[in-house]
């Protein structure tokens, strides 16, 4: 009877623990079968960092759901392969308007990590983890960090999902081991990287079209904002090219006057208005010898 009694006592503690959500908890998105975490907000845009195996491709739309079921859609904007990332993008409307800060390669980490993720879909799932070390695995390029899964829910769906360690994203998980046991996830070191050579994408404001320059079109409106600047830009030169035919048009419709001068006197003799282009000859009278 005891042992039927401190089981659930642990049960019930375990299960508190899991539902006291962290600040970030509603960062912590599902996008079509995997997971993701919004780590920028802006007015408009919101900027979020997914596994890139659960890309479709750059420029590609997925649909996301936050915690509490709504959502909308995200459109991918920057993977890296080797280290499986990738960046997304969201109207801020659409989510929750919660970030989380990801943690810098100066910060030292403790030794309490946690994982956040859609396991089949559901969730966002937490799960303890307790720290393996960095391993080269066979056929990926780049090396991860192993977590050995100690409580909590693991299973497919958590790709893209955080591992998160004093309050900040630590690294984004990548796969597991057979039998769900081991959490494998980018390191600290490659996420950071990751995001300071696309630190271009994380711009949370729209795109404001430069004449100078190709917008980077992540987004329909983007797109849509760039295209109507284009229009714009051409309407205006359509009025100067009219102010232009119409000056040429003026200069070709003024006669060309032609006079007939006393080279003696210099008073004018005759004189004619033709129009532009017309071919005139004179005759000049024989000089007296």
């Amino acid at each position: 009877m005891a042992r039927k009694v401190l089981t659930v006592f642990l049960l019930l503690c375990s299960a508190a623990f899991a539902a006291d959500k962290p600040r970030y908890y509603n960062a912590v998105v599902s996008i079509d079968g995997c997971s993701g975490v919004i780590i920028r907000k802006g007015g408009e845009i919101s900027v979020g960092v997914s596994a890139q195996h659960c890309t479709g491709s750059v420029g590609s739309v997925s649909r996301f759901l936050n915690p509490d079921g709504t959502g909308g859609y995200v459109r991918w904007i920057a993977e890296d392969e080797d280290s499986d990332l990738s960046l997304f993008r969201a109207w801020t409307k659409d989510t929750k308007g919660v970030t989380v800060a990801v943690q810098p390669n100066a910060e030292k980490p403790d030794k309490k990590y946690d994982g956040w993720g859609y396991p089949k879909g559901r969730g966002p799932e937490w799960k303890r983890l307790e720290w393996k070390g960095t391993f080269n695995i066979e056929g990926l390029k780049n090396p991860r960090h192993q977590f050995k899964v100690r409580e909590g829910v693991f299973y497919n769906g958590d790709s893209g999902g955080g591992v998160f360690n004093k309050g900040k994203l630590f690294g984004i998980t990548s796969h597991g081991s057979k039998g769900h046991k081991y959490l494998f996830s980018c390191t600290k070191e490659q996420l950071n990287a990751f995001l300071k050579r696309e630190a271009d994408k994380l711009d949370t404001k729209l795109v404001q079209w430069d004449g100078n320059k190709a917008p980077p079109l992540g987004s329909d409106r983007d797109r849509t904002a760039a295209l109507a600047a284009v229009i714009e830009k051409l309407a205006e030169m359509e009025k100067e090219n009219k102010k232009l035919r119409d000056e040429v048009r003026r200069i070709v419709n003024t006669p060309v006057r032609v006079q007939v001068l006393d080279p003696a006197t210099g008073r004018v003799l005759a004189e004619e208005s033709y129009p532009f282009g017309t071919p005139i000859k004179l005759v000049l009278p024989e000089l007296k010898r």
